[in-house]
């Protein structure tokens, strides 16, 4: 495990996608199970908040030229999963780029309904 600074981490595992996912999904499980079962919260501003998990995972392949693409595939998938907060993603272009067309798309037609009140 490497600690990439504030509140992200990196965990490099030989395993398959799908015990990736797995092993993830559990992490994020026992985030939520040590809130509900121990009563673990944090309050702020006076306000209480839930803890909360967002996860990415990507694969090596032989695509890949450098571990600097598979961080960055990687960083890709965590924050397309923090959009939706407490989930995991596994990276996949054509579903991550699907998702910031339509967020890009939403964004333009807010700006134009805006603009045109």
């Amino acid at each position: 495990m490497l600690d990439t600074g504030g509140d992200e981490f990196i965990i490099l595992a030989r395993v398959d996608r799908k015990t990736a996912e797995q092993i993830a999904e559990r992490i994020r499980n026992l985030i939520k199970e040590t809130e509900e079962n121990f009563g673990v919260s944090i309050t702020v501003d006076g306000q209480q908040t839930h803890l909360t998990l967002s996860l990415g995972v990507a694969e090596i392949s032989p695509a890949l030229t450098t571990l600097d693409i598979l961080i960055n595939n990687a960083d890709r998938a965590l924050y397309h999963s923090k959009h939706t907060r407490d989930k995991v993603t596994l990276y996949n272009l054509d579903e991550i780029n699907r998702c910031s067309q339509c967020q890009q798309r939403l964004a333009v037609g807010l700006h134009v309904y805006l603009d045109e009140k």
